[in-house]
């Protein structure tokens, strides 16, 4: 039995021309849908960006009306920083300083065992501020006419002999030159000690938050706010000292505003201080006068009953004298 020899595929039937014409074919139409491929999609990708360039300018026409109009939505970011352009500018207001814990101190010195009420608290601390403000002012206007830029201590005092009247003037310059030469004291003593300002000073006030009212446009030296310091602790030892005798006066234990009244009205020199300064609701120059008229009215009225009850009397004595005829 014979067999015929199988052929292998790789030895098999050879390409035939045929063949290779129809991959060069399928060749050319691959490149020629590739081609096609790339136009339609550059032809489509030109019809389409005058649709996305109208869609980006909405957005951004959608950006400009909601700034102009006022909304609770945040900005975008680029234009949300400190300097970005249309911020409004906030005026930053001066700082006034709280005097409230210091005048309790000072309260605790002088009469330990007694309160103050609230509205008490305001005047004293309005009336701290208004006597800071008269002597910054005072003593800015004496340092620009000796041409200085800087407040000196010397200046302050002179500002408090020109304000304070009388013997507050004299026991407030010896209170502020002793808180100086205090400072001083300390301060050359000993350079690099970490010590608080109150420590060096004796003082109960602060006296950093006080050079708001001495600067202005010049600069302003510790011995001038230390002095500062010294002169508004001694006022307020003094009016908190006299309210307390007016409360104790009245069987109280609590400083009322009407104490801190009646403790200026008792007063001369404080009464010549604050004589236009209304403490209150009253101004205390007038109370006296309100006082006066009071009594006066009273006085003529029991003068006239008593003139009426003279003549009424005197009526029946005469109708008696003609029945007796």
């Amino acid at each position: 039995m014979s067999t015929t020899p199988k052929k292998s595929p790789k030895h098999g039937a050879q390409k035939t021309p045929s063949t290779k014409s129809a991959k060069k074919q399928a060749a050319k139409e691959r490149a020629a849908k590739a081609r096609a491929g790339k136009a339609a999609k550059a032809h489509t990708e030109a019809h389409e960006t005058p649709k996305a360039v109208h869609k980006e300018e909405k957005k951004a026409d959608a950006v400009v009306a909601a700034a102009a109009t006022p909304s609770k939505a945040k900005s975008p970011a680029k234009h949300s920083g400190k300097h970005a352009k249309g911020a409004k500018k906030h005026r930053k207001h001066k700082r006034v300083p709280s005097l409230s814990a210091q005048v309790h101190k000072v309260l605790k010195q002088v009469h330990p065992s007694m309160t103050i009420s609230g509205r008490a608290m305001n005047e004293v601390c309005d009336f701290l501020r208004d006597m800071f403000t008269k002597i910054g002012m005072e003593a800015q206007k004496l340092a620009r006419a000796s041409k200085k830029h800087t407040v000196q201590g010397h200046d302050v005092q002179s500002a408090i002999r020109l304000i304070l009247p009388g013997e507050l003037a004299k026991h407030g310059v010896s209170e502020g030159t002793r808180a100086v030469t205090k400072y001083n004291a300390h301060a050359t003593g000993t350079k690099n000690s970490k010590v608080s300002m109150g420590t060096k000073t004796g003082l109960q006030f602060r006296v950093r938050p006080l050079r708001t009212y001495l600067k202005g446009n010049n600069r302003v030296s510790t011995s001038a706010a230390v002095y500062l310091a010294a002169i508004g602790e001694y006022l307020c030892a003094e009016l908190l000292e006299l309210s307390g005798d007016a409360a104790k006066d009245h069987k109280r234990v609590r400083i009322s505003a009407r104490h801190v009244s009646l403790a200026v009205q008792k007063d001369a020199e404080l009464r010549r201080l604050l004589n236009h300064v209304s403490l209150n609701g009253v101004v205390p120059s007038e109370i006296l006068t309100l006082k006066a008229m009071k009594a006066m009215k009273a006085a003529e009225k029991a003068a006239a009953s008593a003139k009426h009850a003279h003549n009424k009397a005197s009526g029946k004595h005469g109708k008696h004298g003609k029945h007796s005829k």
